[in-house]
């Protein structure tokens, strides 16, 4: 086989670029996703050019390089929109929507994800619009919209269930879970997280990490230190050997809340200046993890480790600026005032 004008070359190096991530092999992937970009700049046609977008953009969203990974994106979305190539346009826009949810930018994600719908909607394709709802339902939970996020989660399951389509059950139930616990429902929450990673575990489908992730918070949160060590640890070793710099970063702050909780100062000191370094390179902006810094500055704290407390302080704020959230530093110094 050699490059053409024939999209089913790019297909099929794309195909192998797709079975390198999934199989954890980042310097693969890379190197065939610069082959691709090579072919694609050969062949001059724009639907080889959005074969070799959509490569870079998965191995930069791997990497953890959220914000370069955000540019190309945007530029396959124009790119098949303006082709009409609405199956492809999903795919694309459910990457788009992924990106920016992690950069923290959740009005946009929220209208990507109702983009998404549309296209769905508009070719028929039921198994897309299901699969859409679970994204949608973390943006609108992370823009405030609570209710609506509930809305769409029960909508979804219902019809979810009814088709038989378990991953995107497995999607909603974690997603109900992030809302429980965000309520501060934690027995409700595990309840969800539980169901999804069911699902994920019987049906082989890829969200099993991301259950098991949230199981692990929600036992940090209730002081089941052990529990969440022996969660958390697997996922650091996995989000490393696949070179995921924003989730090696927010698994290290985890961990150093069990480091604090069980007095592991060498611990504490190998993995949290890693962690704000991960954090900060990637620019990585997820609302859990200026609570999680917190709740390592108060453990900090107990052990009186002050200079570490410090830092995990510095690296709560800096998640908040992360989110443009840089006034809730004052309700952080209120409540740090009382704990510390």
């Amino acid at each position: 086989m050699t490059p053409s004008s024939d999209s089913s070359w790019f297909a099929f190096k794309l195909q192998r670029l797709q079975a390198h991530l999934a199989d954890d092999e980042p310097g693969s992937a890379e190197a065939l996703a610069l082959e691709l970009e090579s072919d694609a700049s050969a062949v001059g046609t724009e639907r080889a050019r959005g074969f070799a977008l959509r490569g870079r953009g998965n191995v930069l969203l791997r990497a953890g390089r959220l914000r370069d990974a955000l540019n190309v994106i945007r530029e396959a979305v124009a790119l098949y929109e303006g082709l009409g190539d609405g199956p492809t346009t999903l795919g694309v826009l459910g990457m788009l929507s992924f990106a920016l949810v992690r950069l923290g930018e959740f009005d946009e994600a929220s209208d990507v994800g109702r983009r998404r719908l549309f296209w769905a909607r508009s070719l028929g394709q039921v198994r897309d619009e299901i699969q859409a709802l679970g994204p949608l339902m973390q943006s609108e939970r992370l823009r405030g919209r609570r209710e609506e996020a509930r809305r769409l989660g029960e909508q979804g399951l219902e019809r979810a269930g009814s088709l038989g389509f378990w991953s995107s059950m497995g999607s909603i139930q974690n997603e109900l879970g992030e809302l429980a616990r965000a309520e501060g429902h934690l027995t409700l929450a595990e309840h969800h997280y539980r169901a999804s990673a069911d699902l994920f575990r019987r049906y082989g489908y890829g969200g099993l990490i991301v259950a098991h992730w949230n199981l692990a918070l929600v036992h940090l949160q209730q002081g089941r230190w052990s529990e969440a060590r022996a969660g958390l640890l697997p996922l650091l070793a996995r989000v490393q050997g696949a070179g995921t710099r924003y989730l090696e970063g927010a698994a290290l702050v985890h961990l150093c809340c069990c480091a604090a909780a069980e007095g592991d100062a060498d611990e504490w000191d190998a993995r949290m200046p890693l962690a704000a370094r991960r954090l900060e390179e990637t620019g990585y902006a997820d609302p859990d993890l200026p609570v999680f810094g917190m709740l390592a500055a108060r453990l900090a704290d107990e052990q009186g480790w002050a200079d570490r407390a410090s830092a995990a302080v510095a690296l709560a704020r800096a998640g908040l600026r992360r989110l443009d959230r840089e006034a809730d530093s004052d309700a952080i110094d209120t409540e740090l005032a009382r704990t510390l």
